[in-house]
């Protein structure tokens, strides 16, 4: 498989619950993180100007954004919302804030057919404008995501940007930058065992059960450390590696 959409749509576990999604953004990070670790394309997009977003749902999806910058963005433009006629809220539109529904496409086609013929997306007003401009930073930095990615890999074999090679019992995390620098980070023991058993989100409570010898309070501490230094992505009280294997070539040359 070269290429797969998974249905991200956003990476606000806020957002998410508004749009019925029955996702978080934990989980939407933790499917691209193996679609980048087994060299899929994830062909999803993000749902931008949502009529019920707010500050607090653009907050979190440049904080998830910040963690996710290692891994392959959406590959879709930053989309605008359309309602569509299955969409419950298009049956009840004044629940969910003060605007009407209006029909989009090309002026001609709308007024001979649309009063007759009702079109499977609408738009609407005047929310439309104010979304636009709420997410305005979020558009600014899908930009910036997508040039660094693309630049970090350039080449004929391009490579993870955080990646790490397990040692057996240690591990060395590298971690690719803008400017030819990497930055290198090795995780021994238990810190290696914690790392490998977060391939997965894992609820605290879980991770402390799976190391029993070892204090919660220690296991918090490197957790937030991890996080800290963006290796680590965490939501609520769950906590996902970012790392991926390296990929090694199919062939090396001695001599």
């Amino acid at each position: 498989m070269r290429k797969l959409q998974v249905g991200v749509e956003a990476l606000s576990t806020r957002l998410l619950r508004k749009l019925r999604k029955g996702t978080t953004a934990i989980q939407n990070i933790e499917i691209m993180k193996h679609c980048e670790a087994l060299g899929i394309a994830n062909l999803s997009n993000l749902i931008l100007h949502f009529p019920l977003s707010d500050a607090q749902d653009v907050e979190e999806t440049l904080r998830a954004m910040e963690f996710a910058g290692a891994l392959r963005r959406p590959s879709r433009s930053a989309s605008g919302w359309g309602w569509e006629a299955r969409w419950p809220a298009t049956r009840a539109p004044t629940a969910y804030g003060p605007w009407r529904i209006t029909p989009t496409g090309p002026g001609f086609f709308l007024r001979r057919f649309s009063a007759a013929c009702p079109l499977m997306v609408q738009g609407y007003r005047p929310a439309a404008t104010v979304q636009r401009r709420l997410w305005k930073p979020v558009e600014a930095r899908l930009k910036a995501w997508s040039a660094s990615y693309e630049r970090l890999q350039r080449g004929p074999r391009p490579e993870p940007i955080l990646s790490y090679r397990d040692g057996g019992d240690f591990m060395m995390i590298r971690e690719r930058r803008l400017g030819g620098e990497s930055a290198h980070h090795r995780l021994e023991g238990t810190s290696r065992a914690i790392y490998l058993f977060c391939e997965h989100h894992r609820p605290l409570k879980q991770i402390i059960e799976r190391f029993p010898g070892v204090p919660a309070d220690k296991i918090t501490s490197f957790l937030q450390k991890m996080t800290s230094e963006r290796l680590v992505f965490a939501e609520e009280d769950r906590f996902l590696s970012l790392a991926v294997p390296a990929r090694f070539p199919d062939s090396i040359t001695i001599g």
